[in-house]
């Protein structure tokens, strides 16, 4: 018997077996600690997505996605009938950039900006967007993760004191525990078009 599998001995193939360890495969995902601090942020966040819809006051989820711009050295060799497609493991960077997104789930609203960098320039910019996309709403609640640029400070970088603070309180944040990513619905979105594409 060899590891990992049956050595055949008419034609010395090794055949892996159902349960053979397969240390090149693995799955990733996050694992939460149930803590009180934990339950407590979960259930704050569940309790906005139970809001009834509220045109004045909004609630949107936002997250960022790192896309990194890559081609090929080689070009693939596509599929035939009978044969799969094949593609060199070699690639070319091209730089990267980042996708930044906004849901509401009540209407299925979306916003999506690609930007060069993922600073708290861009997260500034792009709150001031969304703040003109709801001229008529008293305060937009957001969920998000608590990223080092997702907060008030970030508009105090890039504006007046005056207008960080007038743009600051059009917001109420609503940040997901860490570890709780599948709390965010703009976290779901990005799954959903990474299975997809």
């Amino acid at each position: 018997m060899e590891r990992g599998g049956r050595h055949c001995a008419v034609h010395g193939v090794l055949h892996p077996e159902k349960n053979a360890v397969q240390p090149h495969r693995k799955r990733q995902w996050c694992i939460a600690q149930l803590t009180a601090k934990f339950l407590c942020e979960m259930e704050r966040v569940l309790d906005v997505y139970v809001r009834p819809y509220d045109e004045c006051f909004p609630v949107l989820c936002f997250d960022e996605q790192p896309c990194f711009l890559i081609g090929d050295v080689m070009a693939p060799v596509p599929m035939e009938p009978g044969r799969v497609a094949k593609q060199d493991y070699e690639y070319e960077r091209f730089g990267s950039g980042a996708v930044l997104l906004a849901v509401e789930p009540r209407t299925g609203r979306r916003f999506v900006k690609v930007c060069a960098r993922r600073t708290a320039e861009e997260y500034t910019a792009f709150m001031e967007e969304l703040e003109r996309a709801y001229p008529a709403a008293v305060q937009i609640t957001l969920v998000q993760d608590n990223l080092n640029t997702h907060h008030g400070g970030s508009f105090y970088k890039w504006m007046s004191p005056e207008q960080a603070h007038r743009l600051m309180g059009r917001f109420e944040w609503i940040y997901t525990p860490k570890h709780a990513s599948w709390l965010n619905m703009a976290e779901l979105e990005f799954s959903a078009l990474q299975r997809q594409c």
